[in-house]
């Protein structure tokens, strides 16, 4: 079984991954959100556990992603944290997200260790048989194979964010970052974006450094060409 831990220094996730590989299982650690996403194929885990203290906002967007890839639907995520108030365990309760605290640690190693990986691979299988046929669906093979049209930015710059009017996950790269707005080239064609439309929890990754932005839209070029204004 695969488990991906998604942690940086939030104490709750890297005590229960700890304690996991202690355990015999065997754990992938990850800092980058957009790493993750870079390699979901690769990796394919069985369970995911995210660090709500070092990652606040963007779980949420982590697990939408992984959840939109035709082939890991079935994945059992864990979200990690000293605390949780109401908002955020309404929030994982309907994306289907268990929550671990640290007096939780070991009922949550117990509910792993019961996960039967080759379960999880049926659901995948069927879910990715029934997902074929939808339309417009992003799916992180997509994503990741449209990105290559933007070879030639040769950026290291990627920004991450839910759709202000549509909540769908939307990945792309960064031509150009000022102190007041981004140029930005998203994967996919992006629709339905109006303009001072604002983005929050955006994730920017620059030379492997990820920071929280918040934006509006300035102007949509086109589908594939947004410019967007720093708040």
């Amino acid at each position: 079984m695969t488990i991906l831990a998604v942690a940086e220094q939030g104490a709750c996730a890297v005590k229960l991954a700890d304690e996991l590989e202690s355990g015999g299982f065997t754990v992938i650690r990850y800092v980058s959100l957009l790493k993750v996403i870079d390699n979901l194929e690769a990796l394919a885990p069985h369970v995911v556990i995210i660090s709500k203290d070092d990652y606040p906002h963007h779980w949420k967007l982590l697990v939408r992603c992984i959840t939109q890839a035709q082939a890991l639907r079935a994945v059992r995520f864990f979200l990690a944290g000293s605390s949780f108030d109401k908002a955020v365990s309404a929030e994982a309760e309907r994306l289907h997200v268990s929550l671990c605290t640290q007096d939780r640690i070991a009922d949550v190693i117990t509910d792993i260790a019961a996960i039967k990986p080759e379960d999880i691979t049926a659901e995948q299988q069927t879910d990715s048989i029934g997902d074929a046929a939808e339309q417009g669906v992003p799916t992180i093979n997509a994503v990741l194979g449209t990105r290559a049209l933007c070879a030639p930015i040769r950026s290291e710059q990627y920004l991450l964010f839910s759709h202000p009017r549509t909540h769908a996950l939307v990945f792309g790269i960064v031509e150009r970052i000022s102190s007041h707005d981004i140029l930005f080239y998203p994967a996919q064609p992006l629709f339905n974006l109006h303009e001072s439309d604002v983005i929050t929890d955006a994730s920017l990754e620059r030379d492997g450094m990820i920071m929280s932005v918040s934006c509006s839209v300035a102007k949509a070029l086109s589908p594939l060409s947004i410019q967007l204004y720093l708040n």
